[in-house]
């Protein structure tokens, strides 16, 4: 699998995060800095809630990002 942020494809060490309603998968800080300029998944364009900045204790809301995956 790969991060279609940066094109690079995920180590066992890096911290990845899933987004909720889509369960698109991206490296945490390349995501972050997505999330900051867009309000969709880069992947399906499913809206994901703003109202979780980039970098916070994330909720299972069904609109919110997930804590990154092993």
């Amino acid at each position: 699998m790969e991060c279609v942020v940066c094109l690079l494809g995920f180590e066992d060490d890096e911290v990845v995060r899933q987004l909720h309603r889509c369960k698109h998968s991206f490296h945490a800080p390349c995501i972050d800095m997505w999330m900051y300029s867009h309000s969709i998944c880069p992947i399906c364009r499913t809206p994901v809630d703003r109202r979780v900045a980039p970098g916070d204790d994330f909720t299972s809301d069904d609109n919110s990002l997930c804590m990154g995956i092993e």
